[in-house]
Formats: structure tokens, sequence, C-alpha cells
């Protein structure tokens, strides 16, 4: 966990040193981070996205954290700098404890997106794709998500040279 954290950090101030422009929040549900908080941080027309999800259950709760990677691309939307579509690459930890003990499984996910901004704060993403089991499972299968995001400005929206 010490080791997540200090990856964590550095991640964070070094998008802070080179210049990061935009933060969102969000709130997603999906079939390998499962009902999940999060935050992506904007450089031009990449974000860098962390989230934690949880669900508890009787006698057994799913802990995930997820570091994912995203390149946007596409004609540029009237409500956003940001261009709509987008590749994603991301990495999730899921912790699965019950009665009988504790579970951990790494999963290797790619998929495609689109982002749907409702206002120039206020959007919805939809992504599809793989997921490869690193550790603890067999078997490729789907990865599909869904998340509301709300757009906060750290410094103002970027200028059209930076975008």
């Amino acid at each position: 966990m010490k080791k997540l954290f200090s990856l964590f950090c550095i991640v964070f101030f070094s998008i802070q040193i080179f210049g990061q422009r935009q933060i969102n929040v969000s709130v997603g549900l999906d079939n390998i981070g499962l009902l999940n908080l999060g935050a992506q941080y904007q450089i031009q027309q990449s974000q860098i996205g962390f989230s934690c999800g949880l669900v508890p259950r009787r006698n057994e709760t799913f802990i995930s954290i997820a570091g994912d990677y995203y390149y946007h691309f596409g004609k540029l939307p009237k409500l956003s700098n940001l261009r709509p579509w987008y590749g994603k690459l991301g990495l999730d930890y899921i912790l699965d404890s019950w009665s009988n003990g504790i579970d951990t499984y790494i999963f290797l996910n790619a998929r495609l997106g689109r982002d749907f901004n409702i206002s120039h704060k206020l959007g919805i993403g939809m992504d599809a794709g793989v997921v490869v089991p690193l550790l603890n499972s067999k078997g490729i299968g789907p990865a599909l998500g869904i998340r509301v995001f709300y757009k906060i400005y750290a410094k103002g929206p970027l200028k059209s040279n930076e975008v």
C-alpha cells in the first residue's frame, strides 16, 4: 500500500509540475472496477486516471484500485477542449475478502470509448474492450464501463494552441 501511495504522489506532483490544466472527478460502474470513484488529470489530449471501487456484500467485500491512461482523438466538440473519442489502457488490482480468506487479482484492460458532454463541466463516458488477467485468473473477457464526470478547471480552459 505504501508503494501505491508513493506512486500516486509522484504522478500527481509530476502532473502539477508539467502544467496540468484540468481535473475530472467521476463516479462510475464497470465489470472490473465495480462501483467506483475516480479522478482524471488532463494534459493536452491525454489523461491519467486513478479510481477506487467497492462492492460490499454479506460476508464478502470486493475492493478495486485502478490506474488508467487515456488518449483522446476525433473532432473537437463545442462543449469541451478534449476530443470525444478515446483509447484507454488500464491496470486494475482487485482484493476479494471473504470469510475463508483473501484473494487478489490483477488485470490489464484495453478499451475504446467516447465522452458525451452535457455541458462545459458535466459529461458521461462509456467504453468497451477486453480485459486480460495477469494474476490469479484465467481467460480473456469483456471490459465494459460507464461513468459520470465533472470537470474542475485548475487554470482555466486550454488555449487553442494547446489543444
